[in-house]
């Protein structure tokens, strides 16, 4: 029974690993260049998916050969599972909130918010590193940034500020 609930996991991986997997084509269509099949979007995905997949099926098969897995029993298990996971689900829950509001509230306080959460979770936030996370912050802006004029998209929220303010908005945060 406790060798169900150690490995429900695997259930879950194999199942959202073959539903990504088979989202690929939609997700990542092919790119037409001179360059070789493995520059392709997709390929990195699938190499990834499918080896997750792969150890998942093999994890799975494993447990299934050692007993018979009623399915409202692996239901259950999967919910104990999940408890036990419960930090990394609300991580990514976080992440997926931070990717969706880059283009919202743009990527300075989308990953100052982020990040302060991710503190709050692992009980470390405090004035010393929220300081050292507004440093690499403002490290990685200057880096990107100035440096290396890596630009993302203008921020819809910013076009309510006045002109200059909007620009600079733009610009760097």
């Amino acid at each position: 029974m406790k060798e169900t609930r150690s490995n429900s996991v695997y259930w879950l991986i194999l199942l959202a690993g073959l539903v990504l997997m088979a989202s690929v084509p939609e997700q990542a269509g092919w790119i037409d260049t001179k360059r070789g099949w493995f520059t392709q979007p997709m390929v990195g995905s699938v190499l990834g998916l499918g080896a997750m997949v792969l150890f998942a099926a093999w994890k799975v098969l494993f447990s299934c050969r050692i007993r018979s897995l009623n399915p409202g029993y692996l239901l259950e298990a999967a919910f104990i599972s999940a408890g036990r996971y419960r930090v990394a689900i609300i991580t990514s829950g976080l992440f997926f909130l931070y990717i969706n509001t880059l283009s919202v509230i743009g990527f300075v306080p989308a990953t100052l918010a982020f990040v302060t959460l991710l503190l709050w979770l692992a009980r470390l936030l405090d004035r010393f590193w929220f300081s050292v996370s507004v440093f690499a912050l403002f490290v990685i802006v200057l880096i990107f940034r100035v440096g290396l004029s890596l630009w993302l998209p203008d921020v819809w929220l910013y076009e309510f500020l006045p002109e200059h303010w909007a620009i600079f908005a733009n610009q760097y945060l």
